[in-house]
């Protein structure tokens, strides 16, 4: 970037005057014209474009320090040629960049791609894919680094622009210092050599390093994808598990229905029985006290009729089919007792075996 105050019509000043005084007007000289101020960067676009609006100037100073026109023809084929190789480079630069920055760019949408497939599957197997999670977090980051290295590509690729220029200025210089162009020529086709070999070989590196990257990503990739098939295979049987477990449950309510019908009947049969029994115990009681009272009657009236005999003996077989029953029912309700503290002690383990079932659910 050009400092401040360093104008075009401050440059065209300077080597007007270097000219007037038979010097030649080269970045150097004109940097010292206009007091040390200026990057050579800064002021060698604008001495060429000077020399283009005032090449003939520029050829008769040249002309005056003593070097043939030939020779100064062959050093301007020389500088335009070796402009072109600098913009074929540049050219071929950018080429390889943009093919660098394409293949990351297939890559990340890659990584996208895979993204947005394991986004689909968390839904279903959200438990079990915190570790494809930790993978996609994984590929973000490298995406990111990928990212930071195009930014890097980048940087470097305005270095290599700026170093061009830097070079086209030097080629300017020393195309205006005819005096020492024999001596620096060779040295500078070797450097520039030299240089173009150096940057081609980091390009071809940088080249290899995202093709080492994407070959890594690759590998990644396939990676999820087996872990994405393993989870999907894991997915029907867990679905046959949780219906078996939803039988299982649909038995166990069923069972737990039929022991309450169960339960409910047998009360009712023993609320009948008890109430049955009450009644009967009221029988028996009268016919006790019926037998008691017969029997103090036989006792005070021995002489009575056959009749009456009858009748008791008619009383005393009742007592007895009363006694029978009784005994019946007697061990009918300890059935029932027994049946009940049955019911009763599987009850709680149907009701404990429902949280469990629920929660397996």
């Amino acid at each position: 970037m050009a400092r401040a105050g360093i104008l075009y019509s401050d440059l065209a000043s300077a080597a007007a005057q270097l000219v007037a005084e038979g010097k030649n007007p080269t970045v150097d000289n004109v940097r010292v014209a206009l007091g040390s101020t200026g990057s050579k960067s800064t002021i060698a676009p604008l001495l060429k474009r000077w020399k283009g609006e005032h090449q003939e100037t520029v050829v008769e100073v040249a002309q005056g320090l003593g070097l043939p026109g030939p020779l100064l023809q062959a050093m301007k084929g020389i500088h335009e040629q070796l402009q072109d190789d600098v913009r074929q480079q540049l050219e071929q630069a950018r080429d390889a960049h943009h093919v660098a920055l394409l293949a990351a760019h297939a890559a990340t949408q890659q990584a996208e791609d895979e993204k947005q497939a394991i986004s689909q599957h968390k839904s279903a197997v959200d438990a079990e894919l915190a570790q494809a999670r930790a993978s996609h977090a994984q590929l973000d980051t490298q995406y990111q680094s990928l990212c930071v290295r195009q930014a890097a590509l980048q940087a470097e690729q305005e270095g290599v622009q700026q170093r061009l220029t830097d070079r086209t200025t030097e080629v300017a210089a020393l195309n205006a210092q005819l005096i020492q162009v024999r001596t620096q020529f060779d040295f500078y086709l070797d450097a520039a050599a030299q240089q173009r070999t150096q940057e081609r070989q980091a390009a071809d590196q940088r080249i290899m390093r995202l093709e080492q990257e994407l070959v890594e990503l690759r590998q990644q990739h396939l990676q999820q994808q087996s872990t994405i098939a393993r989870y999907e295979t894991r997915i029907p049987q867990l679905q046959d598990e949780n219906n078996q477990l939803n039988g299982s449950l649909r038995d166990v309510e069923k069972a737990r229905d039929a022991y309450r019908t169960e339960r409910d009947q047998v009360t009712y049969q023993f609320t009948e029985i008890s109430a049955e029994r009450t009644r009967i115990v009221k029988n028996l009681a009268e016919a006790q006290g019926a037998a008691t009272e017969a029997r103090i009657a036989l006792a005070s009236q021995v002489g009575k009729t056959e009749v009456m005999a009858e009748q008791l003996a008619s009383k005393e077989r009742k007592i007895d089919e009363l006694d029978q029953q009784k005994w019946v029912l007697t061990e009918e309700r300890a059935v029932l007792q027994v049946r009940i503290m049955h019911l009763e002690q599987r009850q709680p383990i149907a009701q404990e075996s429902e949280p469990g079932d629920s929660v397996q659910t």
